[in-house]
């Protein structure tokens, strides 16, 4: 039960002065249906039950709007940069400093589809593009090798190998880099080679 105290008509109250005084409402104290559940209509339209709450409203309002856009903050594309790098921290993707932030979002962003298709064909594919903003061609060199009915009993065995293939030109840099990624989401006893691709002017 809820009781609230109210100062005899004789009695001077300087807290019910202040709260009398003319101070304009503002949206929050001007809801009382955030009170109706728990006082009740009678009170939760009381102008000095508003008022008294007003002089919560300057630390209390900060927090409401922090909750109000909390799905902005768990969005990579929207958040700030240093939420976004405690985003990238707490899915476990390590993030180069030096990458254009649209590509650091991307791959955040991504971070789901990447783990579901981690350590396969689809996973390289899935990471590179968002790092790239482009789809480059990833090659299993697996898939040409061809069947015969020669035995192989005695032979080399056939190491897995993928052929990334992007458009260039890429600087050393650039490279590095996108080893970093292959190394990451590839399978781990796949081998691997990136191969430039320039595009040649027309005459």
């Amino acid at each position: 039960m809820t009781f609230l105290a109210v100062a005899p008509p004789d009695k001077w109250d300087p807290l019910a002065e202040s709260l009398a005084s003319p101070i304009p409402l503002s949206p929050i104290t001007g809801r009382p249906e955030l009170l109706a559940p728990l006082l009740g209509e009678p009170l939760s339209s009381d102008p000095f039950l508003r008022r008294l709450l007003g002089i919560f409203e300057p630390s209390l309002w900060p927090v409401i709007e922090t909750l109000d856009s909390f799905a902005a903050y768990l969005d990579p594309y929207t958040a700030s940069e240093e939420f976004m790098h405690w985003l990238a921290a707490w899915l476990d993707i390590a993030l180069d400093e030096t990458w254009p932030a649209d590509r650091q979002r991307r791959l955040v962003a991504s971070a789901v589809v990447m783990y579901r298709w981690r350590g396969t064909r689809r996973g390289m594919l899935e990471y590179l593009t968002a790092y790239l903003g482009t789809v480059p061609e990833v090659i299993d060199e697996a898939e040409r090798v061809e069947v015969t009915d020669e035995p192989l009993v005695g032979g080399e065995p056939i190491s897995p190998m993928f052929r990334v293939i992007v458009n260039g030109p890429a600087p050393e840099e650039e490279l590095s880099r996108l080893r970093a990624i292959v190394e990451l989401a590839k399978p781990a006893h796949a081998g691997y080679r990136i191969e430039v691709r320039t595009r040649r002017a027309r005459s």
